[in-house]
């Protein structure tokens, strides 16, 4: 295990999702198109949430800031990592890092990061608190 992924996991975050980056995915200038990398993370942070809270009914509402630190190219594989920042009455946010494993003798390193907030709802489709159970099931802690 590289000193990159020993860091992660020692902040408490939790590898997500996994995704080869093909060309399907790339922009005009050959690098990860950002719309894709988003669509990732939200369905990644959506999963992370699934199994914190045992329900699927939630929305995402809010991404915080989000930075793109280097590109990711053809052939890396993309790594969402997640961390629960905060839950609230009927929300949760979370903390996601895309990091990349360009493979060979490359080192790991970070693409992108932001916080991702989703809420949840009731049959109504409007914001409901979280039942205790949900709650303590999201803050328990993880091995």
């Amino acid at each position: 295990m590289d000193d990159v992924l020993k860091s992660l996991l020692k902040q408490g975050f939790e590898r997500c999702h996994r995704h080869i980056i093909m060309y399907p995915d790339l922009n005009a200038q050959g690098r990860l198109f950002g719309g894709r990398l988003l669509e990732w993370i939200d369905i990644a942070v959506a999963g992370f949430v699934f199994d914190r809270t045992g329900t699927r009914d939630i929305v995402t509402v809010r991404f915080g800031e989000v930075i793109f630190e280097a590109p990711g190219e053809v052939n890396d594989v993309a790594e969402i990592w997640c961390r629960l920042m905060r839950i609230g009455g009927s929300s949760i946010q979370v903390e996601a890092r895309v990091m990349v494993d360009p493979g060979a003798d490359k080192r790991r390193h970070l693409i992108c990061r932001s916080d991702v907030t989703f809420v949840h709802i009731g049959s109504d489709g409007r914001s409901t608190p979280w039942t205790e159970k949900m709650r303590q099931r999201a803050l328990e802690v993880r091995s």
